[in-house]
């Protein structure tokens, strides 16, 4: 058995992570069945574990650990329990929930300086400083990888020392002490040091941050750019897609570092080439060679997509708010809000409570959107917003304005991964644009059907039963236009296995999924797709540390050119009424769909009444319930005013 983990080990090592699941897995029965050694099953598990988590299978590197744990805590093994428990923590740190890495971790180090094991107390106090690092407390974390590195040294651990001297070096540079992280650098730079040709390409990009930090930006932004250009090609060089994700989460670290040191140093443009290229490199390891090719862009190349009068914005809390714009014409600009941070704007993966929603909209109105608008070029009509993971959930372009004015009222707002997926259709094609229609295919949307059927006449259109993944399929790549009325689902662990639920036909399950449509009869023509189903442009980062794409992004890697989506589950008939006006005002395109979109929302809060909704659920034959609960409302009164009812619906792609 020793010699089938060090083989796993050496696969896993090598980047073979599938060969590694399978020879590992094949032997967890024969350990199991070993009488008397049950710990051999457990050590086993562990080589396992990191195969699967380099693989992307969070989930099954948990069930593994959980059961390694249950049996070195019968056995009574502190050491080996103490080693899970690590693991444990690495893996909960790749998904970057660090109070779970924080937990596992700082018990792996209790139960390894308990039992004695030396070198896991080492690893563990190092993993822990990157937890600190992470979370924001440099401090702690120059704490801990102090520690790491002399246990170490005491261990005469050479290149687990300069590793950690390493790490130490970018926990003072977070913590802003150049000075420090220059001193922590000497001694990995001496001359009795070891030289550790694994951690060179590391050193490098160290070297060229603090040349950043002494005032030197000159000489190091070519530097950074050298190095992230490597690391492109490292994550692009790789079939596997659990390879591509271990490498992107290797190298997402310097990203984040050097857009970090180009918003100090002032350098707007090198910023968001930074922030286009991580997000480049995002989209290249989740969906491979569908995705544009991973590469740090010049800024004419990220601002090429945009048609004249156009901004980019990428958003993050990194830890406060930062904007990195840019447009054509070679103009950027960084609009630092330092005291904003992530106290003030909550992470949404759902509708925020309706006063809560709403200050969250007036404070985003006065700290996002005022600074923004005076900054972007005179004549600017459109943005792009990139909003990080963070960020992906909330309804950016439903703020209100410091003069009590709506964002999308004063300027067209569009979403998007990444600029590299945006299709360029200035002169878009006149009226009449061919219109395809999936409505109601699990027959849980009886309003959408008579909505549906107040659209101008589609020229392909498939209801109920017959609204079957094929169908939809055909919609997609056959009509310019597609309104699909159903529920969505966006796997954040697994973007292209996220889907459109279609109906059941032939003994299938009625899933079209992303895989397919990237896969099958080649790219989706659709110029735009309207999505009214439930939570169908929720977006999260899953184990994707830094980045979101949702349904909608993923469509527009298959092809698609915008896609209409929701932020979080809206009710059928609020859907059904929205979308039903979007499709009148965006008259087959007589209007651009952002335009549409925004003064469908307006009409949406401001002009239909209670009586109205009553006069229209009558016409649709609605159940006694819903009428008795319609009719008890005040009949003049808006029936839509509240944010969260209409500010869900937004636009991703080019406004």
């Amino acid at each position: 058995m020793t010699a089938t983990r060090e083989w796993g080990a050496a696969l896993t090592g090598a980047g073979r992570l599938e060969e590694a699941v399978a020879v590992l897995e094949a032997c967890l029965p024969r350990a199991r069945a070993l009488g008397g050694q049950p710990t051999t099953e457990a050590y086993l598990g562990q080589t396992l574990a990191r195969a699967l988590d380099a693989a992307g299978d969070a989930a099954g590197a948990g069930r593994v650990l959980d059961r390694a744990a249950e049996i070195f805590r019968a056995e009574d093994d502190l050491g080996g329990l103490g080693r899970t428990l690590a693991i444990r923590g690495d893996v909960a740190l790749a998904l970057d929930d660090l109070d779970a890495a924080w937990r596992y971790l700082a018990a792996a180090a209790e139960l390894a300086e308990e039992a004695g094991d030396h070198p896991a107390h080492a690893a563990a106090l190092d993993a822990l400083g990157t937890v600190h690092m992470r979370a924001g407390d440099a401090a702690l974390a120059v704490a801990c990888h102090e520690r790491a590195a002399g246990a170490y040294r005491e261990l005469g651990a050479a290149e687990d020392e300069q590793a950690a001297r390493l790490n130490l070096v970018e926990s003072h540079l977070q913590l802003g002490d150049a000075r420090a992280a220059q001193e922590a650098f000497q001694a990995v730079l001496a001359p009795d040091a070891p030289v550790v040709v694994s951690l060179a390409s590391r050193m490098y990009f160290l070297t060229a941050l603090l040349s950043a930090e002494r005032g030197d930006w000159g000489g190091a932004r070519p530097a950074l750019r050298q190095c992230l250009d490597a690391v492109s090609r490292d994550t692009a060089s790789v079939s596997s897609p659990g390879e591509r994700w271990r490498r992107m989460r290797a190298g997402d670290r310097a990203y984040e570092l050097a857009g970090a040191a180009a918003v100090r140093a002032g350098d707007a443009t090198f910023a968001a080439e930074v922030a286009e290229g991580r997000r480049a490199a995002f989209l290249r390891a989740v969906f491979g060679e569908a995705a544009p090719a991973a590469t740090l862009p010049a800024l004419e190349d990220v601002t090429a997509a945009l048609p004249p009068n156009t901004v980019a914005a990428y958003v993050d809390l990194s830890p406060t708010l930062t904007v990195l714009c840019a447009a054509p014409g070679g103009w950027s600009a960084i609009v630092e809000r330092p005291g904003v941070g992530a106290d003030d704007i909550p992470a949404a993966a759902g509708a925020l409570p309706a006063g809560r929603l709403d200050a969250v909209g007036r404070l985003l109105g006065r700290e996002l959107w005022a600074p923004l608008l005076e900054r972007v070029p005179a004549g600017t009509t459109g943005v792009v917003l990139l909003p990080s993971a963070r960020l992906a959930g909330l309804p950016l372009d439903a703020a209100r304005l410091p003069d009590g004015g709506q964002v999308g009222d004063r300027i067209r707002v569009g979403y998007a991964p990444s600029l590299a997926l945006l299709r360029r259709n200035v002169d878009e094609p006149p009226p009449p644009r061919s219109l395809g229609q999936a409505v109601d295919p699990t027959g849980e949307f009886p309003f959408s059907r008579r909505a549906a059927a107040a659209v101008a006449e589609p020229a392909i259109a498939f209801t109920g039963a017959d609204a079957t993944a094929d169908a939809v399929l055909k919609l997609l790549r056959t009509c310019d236009v597609v309104h699909f009325a159903g529920p969505g689902r966006f796997d954040p662990d697994d973007p292209p296995g996220s889907y459109l639920q279609c109906a059941a036909g032939d003994g299938g399950d009625g899933r079209l999924s992303i895989a397919r449509l990237l896969t099958e009869g080649g790219p989706v023509s659709a110029s735009l797709v309207v999505l009214s189903g439930c939570a169908s442009g929720a977006a999260s980062a899953g184990r994707w540390r830094g980045d979101a794409v949702g349904l909608p992004g993923t469509l527009l890697v298959a092809g698609a050119g915008q896609a209409i989506a929701t932020h979080w589950a809206v009710g059928e008939l609020e859907a059904a009424l929205l979308v039903g006006e979007f499709f009148r005002r965006w008259q087959q395109g007589a209007v651009s769909a952002a335009t549409a979109l925004a003064e469908a929302q307006r009409c949406f809060r401001s002009e239909i009444s209670n009586a109205d909704v009553v006069s229209l659920l009558r016409q649709w034959d609605a159940t006694d319930a819903t009428l008795v609960r319609w009719r008890a409302r005040p009949p003049d009164a808006p029936a839509f005013a509240g944010t969260v009812d209409w500010a869900a619906f937004h636009l991703v792609g080019l406004p």
